[in-house]
């Protein structure tokens, strides 16, 4: 394996990473931000833990559209 296709691997494999350790993160926030909304009880609160759960995943389905949502699995 020449040092081309070793960085083309490396670059996928971190490409893949981001958007996993971004997911993750993503699910962290909005799992304390619905701890936070059960934990007040008021509709207010579980309509703002719901709307930034929609919200907060759509630069993470942006990067996924745009790179082709291959997994890596891309050619």
């Amino acid at each position: 394996m020449d040092g081309v296709e070793l960085l083309t691997v490396i670059h996928a494999a971190t490409r893949i990473l981001a958007v996993r350790v971004m997911t993750m993160v993503c699910l962290v926030m909005v799992f304390g931000l619905f701890c936070w909304a059960m934990y007040l009880g008021t509709p207010v609160a579980v309509a703002t833990a719901a709307g930034f759960g929609l919200i907060i995943f759509l630069p993470v389905l942006a990067t996924d559209r745009r790179t082709g949502g291959g997994n890596g699995t891309e050619s």
